[in-house]
């Protein structure tokens, strides 16, 4: 997410030929001049986009950071760029299950632990919220370090991971069901794919039956824009409910 596609545009057109899709045409002249919109993109495309570094930097087309990739051997790179793809939002059963030269090496299994450890990566220890108030962001996107900074995450023992999230109590009374199941219920959804391939790895992490979102008196109610966001949401779920029946 560092990417600096102004400066290196042989990345972003390495990243595409991976699969990138970029839909803004990107006409920021530096990279602190980056739109909302642009830096949607960047992210998006993340993956693609470590794995087109990679493959750039082997080249030996950077004098500085090149010889860091070249420090991996050249049979294990083609390997490396496709656990970078598969760390996030591509089908993780789509990575090959073994390395290409080293075939009782897990790919798959080492993709799916660190996609697992990046989903995992959305507790209170992520940000400091002040900082956060600091900037003016989205509310699509701030919404997301409000909750990460009341969400915590514990393993109960060796592969049993709990999930807690603690509202203001009136964000309780008026969001609580809906962040359940657009938050927690989601995650758990979004990672299922995850967890299948570690079980098949020998590796049975599953989710605490107790995760759940709870009221609590000193959690910092969600300033008016949260607020304003969450109540459309809800909205439109009801909406939605209506019309389905």
């Amino acid at each position: 997410m560092q990417c600096d596609i102004i400066k290196y545009p042989e990345i972003k057109q390495k990243a595409e030929k991976l699969d990138a899709k970029f839909n803004e045409a990107f006409t920021a002249r530096t990279t602190n001049g980056y739109s909302l919109e642009e830096q949607k993109e960047i992210r998006m495309n993340h993956h693609f986009l470590s794995a087109a570094w990679i493959d750039y930097l082997y080249e030996g087309k950077d004098p500085l950071l090149s010889y860091r990739v070249k420090s991996v051997p050249y049979d294990l790179v083609d390997d490396l760029i496709d656990i970078c793809k598969f760390h996030s939002k591509l089908s993780i059963n789509e990575c090959s299950n073994f390395f290409k030269d080293y075939p009782n090496n897990r790919k798959k299994m080492i993709a799916a632990l660190l996609r697992f450890a990046d989903e995992l990566d959305i507790s209170s220890t992520r940000v400091n919220i002040e900082t956060v108030k600091i900037f003016s962001i989205n509310p699509e996107n701030s919404v997301y370090w409000w909750l990460h900074n009341y969400t915590k995450i514990d393993f109960v023992n060796s592969n049993i991971i709990r999930l807690k999230v603690d509202l203001h109590p009136e964000d309780f009374e008026l969001y609580g069901s809906f962040i359940r199941d657009d938050y927690i219920f989601n995650f758990k959804k979004k990672n299922k794919p995850v967890l299948d391939v570690l079980v098949e790895q020998k590796v049975p992490v599953v989710f605490d039956n107790n995760s759940d979102i709870v009221a609590h008196s000193r959690a910092e109610k969600f300033p008016t824009e949260i607020a304003a966001f969450f109540d459309k949401k809800v909205q439109k779920k009801i909406q939605y409910l209506k019309a389905k029946k």
